[in-house]
């Protein structure tokens, strides 16, 4: 009985602490950097640093590989490598896919046009996105298209990032006679998750959200 007792106790002291790391995790805000470079391949290194970079979670892409490395004041606790193949899909297979679930898919846009739901839906995003945006961008670069008539489209959206993110140093410049994209970016930002999910949980549980998100078929 004593035995039982105590492997009960010890099953609850493990609980309380899986929740009060989990709790830690959703209240501190954590810290995130992104650097990338895209030429002819596409490298990307993710960097997320939880508590005052005591716990560093750090994510890489390399054209066709992909590590993940978690460290613990400095000490590296998980190292994993994984391949990533390309995936090749007949186009038949394709077709089939796409015919069978538009069968499926019985989402009508005309249920969702309503003032209140579309107010409320651009409201959310807009706090989920001062929640998520980043503190500094830095992006350089060249870019072209076989349509001169894009690399003229990015030209537009560039001044609308500027002026969301205030500490944004973009030079990328545009080449209209030539495919060519060798940039490179570095993103640094915070967030609160807990802001994140109360947010989401506000904006999903609404009685109009709801009755729109959670419609039967």
């Amino acid at each position: 009985m004593f035995v039982l007792f105590l492997i009960l106790r010890i099953l609850l002291y493990l609980l309380i602490f899986t929740f009060g790391i989990i709790l830690l995790f959703l209240i501190i805000p954590f810290e995130y950097y992104i650097s990338s470079k895209i030429d002819e391949k596409i490298n990307v290194d993710i960097t997320l640093l939880f508590l005052k970079k005591i716990i560093k979670v750090m994510v890489r892409h390399e054209d066709t590989k992909e590590t993940f490395l978690i460290k613990i004041m400095g000490l590296r606790i998980i190292r994993k490598e994984i391949k990533s193949p390309g995936i090749k899909i007949e186009k038949e297979e394709m077709e089939k896919n796409n015919k069978n679930s538009k069968k499926k898919n019985n989402f009508n846009i005309k249920d969702y046009i309503e003032r209140e739901f579309i107010n409320d839906l651009i409201s959310y995003f807009k706090d989920i996105i001062n929640i998520v945006k980043p503190k500094t961008v830095k992006i350089n670069g060249v870019y072209g298209f076989d349509d001169p008539s894009l690399a003229g489209m990015i030209c537009g959206i560039i001044p609308l990032i500027s002026n969301l993110i205030p500490k944004s140093d973009i030079n990328l410049q545009p080449v209209f006679d030539d495919e060519i994209i060798e940039i490179e970016c570095d993103v640094h930002g915070k967030i609160s998750l807990l802001s994140a999910i109360i947010k989401t949980l506000r904006f999903v549980f609404k009685k109009n959200s709801r009755q729109k998100i959670f419609k039967k078929a």
